[in-house]
């Protein structure tokens, strides 16, 4: 339980609560919990506690604690306000995936509502004594004609590939394919918000998609 303790702690400020053994966390707190796991990220011994807390009706705060039976608690690594798109619980919740990178991946979809559902998915690496975006993935369709785009960037190398398929009146379809390099463009974790749409070249396969 002490895990909790320290989650109640960064909500509600450090002094507010002793993270005790066998102490009750809030149902409050517990209630926000969309995602946790426990995976090594960090040069620390042990596994680094990563957790997603619903914010808001459609925003989710990242949290990651180092191993709790190595380090002192109420320390977080790191604390990401509205890090990722969440409508809360259920299949569009985002969740926290091990990377086969050496980090994890946060995914993050919108699919019962509207016309264009999306998905997205963020590669974290420790790299250089920071949190990185390392790597960055979006793709969404059009439910009305079956259009749809996605975009896949390595933001350490900027390698990018993009794909737009429009269905036109007739039925057929138009492909738009492209690859190559941009700058490389490394985002601290800590700076990432649900707000960012990604680099460049993904808007400009959105703005092709989104097209008459």
């Amino acid at each position: 339980m002490r895990i909790y303790g320290q989650m109640l702690a960064l909500v509600c400020g450090a002094g507010a609560v002793q993270a005790d053994e066998g102490m009750d966390l809030p149902l409050d707190i517990l209630s926000r919990v969309v995602a946790s796991d426990c995976i090594d990220v960090h040069p620390n011994p042990g596994c680094e506690r990563i957790t997603l807390l619903q914010s808001d009706a459609s925003a989710a705060d990242l949290i990651i604690l180092p191993d709790v039976r190595n380090n002192p608690p109420y320390e977080p690594l790191l604390v990401d306000l509205d890090a990722v798109f969440s409508s809360g619980f259920g299949p569009d919740a985002p969740d926290i995936v091990a990377s086969a990178m050496g980090g994890f991946s946060l995914t993050s979809a919108q699919s019962d509502q509207g016309r264009h559902p999306w998905s997205q998915s963020l590669t974290i690496l420790w790299h250089e004594g920071t949190f990185v975006v390392a790597h960055f993935s979006f793709s969404a369709y059009d439910r009305a004609d079956g259009s749809s785009y996605a975009c896949d960037v390595d933001l350490m190398s900027g390698d990018y590939a993009t794909s737009v398929t429009k269905v036109i009146d007739s039925g057929d379809e138009r492909v738009t394919e492209d690859a190559g390099q941009i700058e490389p463009m490394l985002v601290p974790l800590s700076d990432w918000t649900m707000d960012i749409t990604g680099p460049d070249v993904c808007q400009s396969a959105s703005e092709s998609f989104y097209a008459p």
